[in-house]
């Protein structure tokens, strides 16, 4: 695994990061209140984004609209257009925003708050089409399934929960980690679900079902970010150990490991799982190549 570290572009920590499928196009946020976009090839800030006015704590990006969203513990969605400086749309949520992610199609968006309610926007439409109570404490995280058939959050009650999208009742709870679900992420193809706990474990539940597959226990702190790479042949895990670790969904076992000054607040890979960029707390940015894994 081959790194560039960067020197410190935010003032403070960096709590989200998002990456276009080819992996071109980076984008940072965090405590500043800012967005950077970066050239990945380059490593450069190629452009800032400015209109929240808290911490920016999730971005999710659409490669086939070229459209991203931003959450920020104001309260605000914002949608923006990558080609652009100016917001699109701008939505004034209730709480602070945890987690959020756009559909496959790029059409919608789902976001979980720090008051436990899901959000949906239509970003076709430009509007909010449904808020409700989801959990009883903060959502770290959500996903959407391919076919739009499932949501699904994540939160530091300790559960995880699967939604219908057409009826938005709960059609599954998993008692996840007893000390809260604080990462996750859906495979590509929809089949497996891997959930981070505060305590450093790593769990993967088969999808729909819910069955669990197994436990890792590879980090020694709270998981802040969890990326399945390279066809589903391996797992990018961060946190407060200051470790992303690379390690074999098949059997858990580690293949890399990148230490940083810093905790791991959040990171993202492109498609091929050949590159992942990383935000520590300390506002600094890892380029990584993971060209050589094997």
């Amino acid at each position: 695994m081959q790194a560039r570290s960067l020197t410190q572009q935010h003032d403070g920590g960096i709590h989200a990061v998002a990456m276009t499928t080819t992996g071109k196009l980076v984008a940072t946020a965090g405590q500043d209140h800012v967005i950077r976009l970066w050239d990945f090839s380059t490593a450069q800030v190629t452009r800032t984004l400015k209109a929240h006015h808290d911490t920016v704590s999730c971005l999710s990006m659409a490669s086939a609209t070229g459209r991203m969203v931003s959450g920020s513990h104001d309260g605000s969605l914002i949608v923006w257009d990558l080609t652009q400086s100016e917001p699109l749309q701008i939505y004034d949520g209730r709480g602070g925003q945890g987690a959020i992610t756009i559909s496959f199609d790029g059409k919608k968006a789902v976001s979980g708050s720090l008051d436990g309610d899901l959000i949906l926007l239509d970003l076709e439409q430009g509007c909010l089409l449904r808020q409700w109570e989801a959990h009883r404490r903060n959502i770290n995280f959500v996903a959407v399934t391919p076919d739009w058939h499932f949501i699904i959050s994540g939160s530091s009650d300790g559960t995880l929960k699967v939604w219908n999208s057409d009826t938005f009742n709960c059609v599954l709870t998993l008692n996840a980690h007893h000390d809260g679900v604080t990462a996750g992420t859906l495979a590509e193809d929809g089949t497996i679900l891997l959930s981070g706990g505060a305590d450093g474990t790593v769990r993967i539940w088969s999808f729909p079902s819910g069955n669990l597959l197994r436990t890792v226990s590879l980090h020694t702190a709270k998981i802040r970010t969890l990326q399945i790479v390279r066809d589903q042949q391996f797992v990018v895990s961060g946190g407060y150990d200051r470790c992303l670790k690379v390690w074999s969904l098949s059997d858990g076992k580690p293949v890399a490991t990148f230490v940083i000054d810093a905790a791991v607040m959040a990171a993202a890979s492109d498609r091929t799982g050949k590159i992942t960029v990383v935000g520590d707390a300390l506002g600094c940015a890892h380029f990584l190549s993971l060209e050589n894994l094997n």
